[in-house]
């Protein structure tokens, strides 16, 4: 949404389910907002350059958006107990008196129900700017990245290896990232020689 070409509004949000997930940890809904200010459009810095100020266009935009991953290394129905059978074709003691081989079975483990989605957080603040009706342009950003809920161990409560398994993975883990970036170009001409000239950091 733009209004009076000088401020601008987006909104957007997923609701996105996933079949790795039991039930009742299987849908999320994952927001994502951004606005931006053309503030060479106002009146006020119109009056405050003049009509021969090199700035010919400024905007500041902010963004934040929440995005869900479920790639979180659990496989199809994980979240159900059982067995998983025909894993192994076992012979010697297994050997039916016909001699034909036996089928085997493997214990699913424990059944992993406290696993959902984890989620990146970004958010990111710009400016663009151009000088000279547009023959110098460029801009700068500072974006951060969180992600939460990434899939780890449990290591606060012991389990005796008696038991022959350990506990469940959990959404428990998370990281961020912070960075900024910029780039600047110059378009411009030399008699009949159109140059375009750019960098970024």
């Amino acid at each position: 949404m733009c209004i009076r070409d000088r401020y601008y509004l987006e909104l957007s949000g997923r609701y996105d389910g996933s079949w790795k997930f039991a039930p009742d940890k299987r849908w999320g809904f994952f927001p994502s907002a951004s606005v931006g200010w053309r503030i060479t459009e106002e009146n006020f810095i119109k009056n405050w350059m003049g009509p021969n100020s090199p700035l010919t266009f400024l905007k500041l935009r902010a963004s934040y958006g929440v995005l869900g991953d479920d790639n979180v290394g659990i496989g199809p129905f994980d979240y159900l107990s059982g067995y998983t059978y025909a894993t192994s074709f076992e012979w010697g003691l297994f050997t039916v008196l016909d001699g034909t081989g036996v089928l085997g079975a493997r214990d699913r483990g424990p059944a992993i129900t406290n696993i959902s989605w984890f989620t990146s957080n970004m958010f990111d603040a710009g400016i663009d700017f151009a000088f000279l009706n547009g023959k110098l342009s460029g801009s700068l950003d500072y974006f951060k990245r969180v992600r939460e809920g990434l899939v780890g161990h449990k290591y606060d409560v012991l389990v005796p290896s008696e038991l022959g398994d350990t506990l469940p993975d959990e959404n428990g883990n998370g990281d961020a990232q912070v960075g900024a970036d910029g780039s600047i170009h110059y378009n411009g001409k030399i008699r009949s020689l159109t140059l375009s000239v750019g960098t970024n950091v």
